[in-house]
């Protein structure tokens, strides 16, 4: 059950798909934030961004004050509040709306997400921000909660997770799989694992409902070869058996029969994605709010219905967060085969490595001073028995102390190497 090479071809091939419009630069809101990873750093900074020049720039999305068709390139007909464009935010936004004068156009192929090294207390307290502040309780007695309130913590569980997941791909030596990170951070856990699976459910069954809604939108980017492209690549992703097959997994009637919990919802998780303001990594929190804005479209469109509709902005985001899901599931079947093999293969014999090899002067010292203890042992004992037996006391003495010689030569040459 992976769309991924379907949501590739559409989010890594297509001009429109890959062109988020993001403000990575505003302000947090809660606290002073480090910002200990920006761009600043430079081109080769881990944390750079590439923003997109005038030319990058599909048309479709450079055309912001321009009204939306009645129908699209497809002549499908399009929903008559649909085909918004970039600047008509409102009140119905389930995340931050981008739109501001901070506001830039980024490309996704050329910013993938990837392993920054951003972490340490910054990172730490957004998480906590995310889960102590944001949900409808603890963590702790988050299984004795309602349905609702165990959907909105899975949720930020199964993002908080799959970001983990992206970490772990490419943070081992010479950027591949990091065992050691997914195994302490996931693989012991198998409800953020299950999480994951969570999200991603959520969004293929979200999907079965999005497609009158996505294609309602003005998708054309000036190049009628790409157009027709994105027209086939859009209707093969809807058409998936994997797609289809997960229509009714997630049960959004549960939660839509809830008085007021849509709008509880929008207001929670427009505050996560005040909380990702504050991540002090650029790369890191253009992804953060990449995926916030597809699971905040995909909540947007499991609350509103067929009557939704979505900026050009969401739709970009619910496919390409579609696609991040998909691979996360992927990459963890892969890793938790690495880990499986890596823990079953047979342990080295526990040996205790041999101790180093003493100077002929140790040995020297060592041997004598064993060698007079061993004869002052054996002299002693052939008085005691001499004072019984003579003949007998002088042969075990005899004996005696060739065996204390023998040994104390042998130990010393051992030591040595020279046995």
């Amino acid at each position: 059950m992976f769309p991924f090479s379907a949501c590739a071809r559409i989010t890594q091939k297509t001009k429109y798909f890959r062109t988020f419009k993001v403000d990575y630069l505003r302000d947090c809101q809660f606290w002073d934030s480090e910002y200990l990873c920006s761009a600043e750093d430079g081109e080769q900074g881990a944390c750079h961004v590439s923003e997109c020049d005038d030319a990058e720039i599909p048309v479709c999305l450079k055309a912001e004050a321009t009204k939306p068709r009645p129908t699209n390139m497809w002549g499908r007909a399009v929903v008559e509040q649909g085909g918004m464009t970039w600047d008509e935010c409102n009140a119905d936004e389930w995340c931050i709306c981008d739109n501001g004068p901070g506001a830039v156009y980024i490309d996704l192929l050329k910013n993938p997400e990837s392993f920054t090294g951003y972490s340490g207390n910054d990172a730490s307290r957004v998480w906590l921000a995310l889960y102590n502040e944001n949900c409808f309780g603890s963590v702790d007695d988050i299984a004795d909660q309602c349905f609702e309130n165990r959907v909105f913590y899975r949720l930020i569980s199964g993002f908080h997770a799959a970001t983990t997941v992206s970490i772990a791909k490419s943070s081992g030596p010479n950027n591949g799989p990091n065992l050691d990170l997914f195994k302490w951070r996931l693989a012991k856990f198998p409800e953020r694992l299950k999480n994951i699976h969570f999200v991603y459910l959520f969004l293929l069954d979200t999907m079965n409902k999005a497609r009158d809604i996505v294609l309602a939108n003005d998708i054309a980017v000036g190049d009628p070869v790409e157009d027709e492209f994105v027209a086939r690549r859009l209707d093969d992703l809807f058409a998936l058996p994997e797609v289809q097959e997960c229509q009714g997994s997630f049960d959004s009637q549960a939660l839509t029969a809830v008085p007021q919990l849509g709008e509880q919802y929008r207001q929670k998780w427009v505050n996560v994605s005040r909380v990702v303001d504050c991540t002090g990594c650029d790369k890191c929190k253009i992804h953060a709010k990449l995926q916030l804005l597809g699971i905040g479209t995909a909540l947007k469109i499991q609350f509103g219905g067929p009557s939704t509709t979505i900026r050009h902005n969401e739709a970009i985001a619910l496919i390409n967060t579609l696609q991040k899901y998909a691979d996360a599931v992927q990459t963890v079947d892969e890793m938790m085969a690495l880990l499986n093999e890596r823990e079953a293969a047979p342990a080295p014999d526990d040996i205790p490595e041999p101790a180093p090899p003493v100077s002929g002067e140790e040995c020297s010292v060592f041997t004598w001073g064993a060698w007079l203890a061993g004869v002052w042992a054996a002299l002693a004992d052939v008085q005691a028995l001499v004072d019984t037996n003579t003949a007998m006391g002088l042969g075990i003495g005899t004996v005696s102390l060739a065996i204390v010689v023998s040994a104390m030569v042998y130990s010393c040459c051992r030591y040595t190497g020279k046995r």
